[in-house]
């Protein structure tokens, strides 16, 4: 294996790649072959989608099979299936020989994890035979990418630096913190609650709004512990990307700092993003738009110092804790680490001026909530009487007028059964004469993951 060169070029099947290559060339193979698809491919996508929406279940090569798919995108889909298998497995291949140190073998293995990708093809989704073959897709996938390299860590060599320290722009990486950051909030955490809420569902939904909790402590143990002195600052996606979290002197992080960082982060991050993807169908109260407005506020400040902040790097979490992170084979402290105010003001404007509508717009709402002859209290009492008489939850009533200026409604309610006709025809007659659009829903929501099941019922009765 000494004759082996490190080879990045994803068309070429000699060499090995250590794991950060591996999975950046894993995302751009992916990336281009995702949006090809999208635009060659676009009924394929149509008919998948549908599909959900009733939640029918189906495999490709049904679907393919099916005749409802034009012959050009249909011999598209194929061209691109076949071309994005091939660089797949070029790319295993070459990542398991980092792994095993073997060329021979390499190549009977990355066959193996294409035919189970293949395989999963002909398979009905809702089978367990299906749900084994992803199963062992997955760890066959987390093995690829979290095994150590037995060739490119030989490689690895400490950082040099002048009286044990090194300026701080040369060892706090941009663009690693981002995509560890989503290894760990995509591929990890948001993986692992997809697999959960897939397998049981019914057991997920019984918890209603406790499932937002669980997904929001799942996340500040995994962050607050990993990134803590316990598992070396790193946690599994740092680790891909060779990165780590430290103090000035290069010392990890006690527990108790890791945790004031994270929930820091997830309110930056992890909070706005659920309250986005919930606020299509759900109408927060008062306390949950505050808690919105607050940490979408600092989910702005956060990206804009991170993105200003060009010495350090160091935004929120960081500033909180005086944490640093740093490329994993940096052993110095760090020199000239302060951060300036500039970046700081440039960050601050901005929040401001998006922070100041929302509290505004959350005071007005308040008060109007607290005033009993409002629109917005008679909303509310209108909604609460509904769904005592019918035995309902709406998590959101939006009121319009028509073309011909009747009165209207659309309205989002959460349920179990989402092909409940029974329950819209109800709803329809006891808000008759007005036209109503009815959306039935089923939503968990994990913090990282917000999964929907969800069905249309359309204002004629039919």
């Amino acid at each position: 294996m000494e004759n082996l060169i490190e080879n990045r070029n994803p068309f070429t099947i000699n060499g090995y790649l250590s794991r950060k290559w591996y999975f950046i060339l894993g995302m751009i193979i992916a990336i281009i072959n995702g949006t090809l698809m999208l635009v060659f491919c676009k009924s394929i996508f149509i008919q998948i989608m549908e599909l959900s929406k009733i939640r029918a279940n189906y495999s490709i090569i049904e679907l393919l099979t099916s005749g409802a798919i034009p012959q050009q995108e249909l011999l598209a889909y194929l061209i691109l299936y076949i071309l994005g298998s091939i660089l797949s497995f070029i790319n295993n291949k070459k990542r398991i020989v980092d792994i095993i140190k073997s060329e021979k073998n390499s190549y009977l293995l990355a066959a193996g994890i294409t035919a189970l990708t293949v395989l999963n093809a002909f398979l009905n989704s809702a089978t367990i035979s299906y749900a084994i073959v992803m199963g062992i897709i997955m760890i066959c996938s987390m093995f690829l990418l979290f095994s150590p390299g037995k060739i490119s860590n030989c490689c690895i060599t400490p950082l040099e630096c002048e009286n044990n320290e090194i300026e701080t722009q040369k060892v706090v990486p941009f663009w690693k913190r981002w995509l560890a950051y989503f290894i760990d909030s995509v591929f990890i955490i948001g993986g692992i609650f997809s697999i959960i809420a897939a397998a049981i569902p019914d057991s997920i939904f019984v918890l209603g709004k406790f499932t937002c909790l669980i997904g929001i402590i799942a996340t500040i143990l995994y962050f607050g512990i990993m990134n803590s002195q316990i598992c070396k600052g790193q946690t599994l996606g740092k680790s891909v990307l060779g990165i780590k979290v430290v103090d000035k002197f290069g010392n990890y992080l006690s527990v108790s700092q890791s945790f004031v960082r994270t929930i820091i982060l997830v309110i930056c991050l992890t909070l706005p993003y659920m309250f986005m993807a919930m606020a299509s169908l759900y109408s927060f109260d008062t306390t949950e738009n505050f808690i919105a407005a607050l940490s979408i506020s600092c989910g702005v400040m956060f990206d804009l110092l991170f993105l200003f902040n060009i010495k350090t790097r160091q935004t929120l979490h960081d500033l909180a804790t005086r944490s640093y992170v740093v490329n994993h084979n940096c052993q110095c402290n760090l020199k000239n680490s302060k951060m300036n105010s500039t970046p700081f003001v440039f960050a601050l404007i901005p929040t401001l001026i998006i922070a100041l509508p929302l509290c505004l717009a959350n005071l007005k709402l308040f008060q109007e909530l607290k005033t009993p002859d409002s629109t917005a209290a008679k909303k509310q009492e209108f909604i609460v009487e509904l769904e005592n008489k019918l035995d309902i939850n709406i998590t959101k009533l939006v009121p319009y007028n028509t073309s011909d200026n009747s009165q209207a409604y659309q309205i989002y309610i959460f349920t179990t059964d989402i092909n409940n006709e029974n329950l819209v025809n109800r709803v329809r007659e006891e808000l008759a004469p007005a036209i109503t659009n009815i959306t039935l829903h089923r939503t968990i929501n994990l913090g990282n993951v917000v999964s929907y099941n969800l069905r249309h019922y359309s204002a004629e009765q039919k």
